[in-house]
């Protein structure tokens, strides 16, 4: 959403709606243009797709870590009460 309104409010689509589309639309990959920027602004698009893809490996990894950290408190417990 915060890309929608930054694009919304510059003016570069005028209704948020699109805005928000577009944004949808570029978020992981490149999309197919159905809302287009103006031509000086095109570049937008693939920024967006990776901040979108940095975004996704960013929660992937610390999901993993979370996980790392649980499995090893479950163990220590384990551990703990085995003594």
């Amino acid at each position: 959403m915060m890309w929608a309104w930054q694009i919304w409010s510059s003016g570069l689509i005028p209704a948020l709606r699109d805005s928000y589309y577009f944004v949808h639309e570029n978020y992981t990959t490149p999309g197919d243009n159905t809302v287009s920027l103006p031509k000086a602004w095109r570049l937008i698009g693939p920024v967006i797709a990776l901040s979108g893809l940095f975004n996704f490996g960013w929660t992937a990894s610390a999901f993993v870590n979370m996980k790392h950290d649980v499995g090893a408190m479950d163990r220590a417990q384990i551990c703990r009460e085995h003594r």
